[in-house]
């Protein structure tokens, strides 16, 4: 009589099956930004890929950065939607109502060159482990050195 045993690799292939399953599912019910800290991390990151290990900007005890102010608007814009989208629920507005009406303020052409860099706070993420950003760091490296996207990056 023989006892059938299971390979020890079953659980890793079921925590991988769950993983992608449900990682898929939120990645849906979660659009970009969507976070109450995501925009916080987002400066994190492009401070680093800016070479700016260190907060090196504090205004009014909080620490930051200096972004330009295309830049700043859209992720102004980002942060207002989230707010209005989650009081919106009720109203049925859609992540694509808020799409659109990015895609209507990008398409409208603002002359930044008289315009100075804005201050955008770290909300916090100043205290996080840089070691956490490294996956992140290195796709913004390698979107920036890219002849694609050059401009995400100033």
């Amino acid at each position: 009589m023989h006892k059938r045993v299971l390979p020890t690799c079953w659980p890793a292939r079921i925590f991988v099956f769950l993983s992608l399953a449900f990682g898929s599912i939120i990645i849906f019910a979660n659009p970009p930004l969507r976070g109450p800290d995501e925009i916080a991390h987002f400066l994190r990151i492009h401070s680093y890929v800016r070479g700016e290990l260190l907060p090196i900007t504090e205004i009014n005890a909080r620490k930051g950065t200096f972004v330009n102010p295309g830049l700043y608007n859209q992720l102004y814009f980002f942060k207002t939607a989230g707010e209005v989208f989650a009081r919106s629920t009720e109203e049925r507005m859609r992540y694509g109502h808020i799409m659109a009406e990015y895609s209507r303020l990008a398409n409208i052409q603002n002359d930044e060159t008289e315009q100075t860099s804005m201050f955008a706070p770290f909300a916090g993420t100043e205290g996080y482990n840089p070691v956490a950003y490294i996956p992140y760091i290195v796709r913004k490296l390698a979107i920036c050195s890219s002849s694609i996207f050059p401009a995400c990056c100033s």
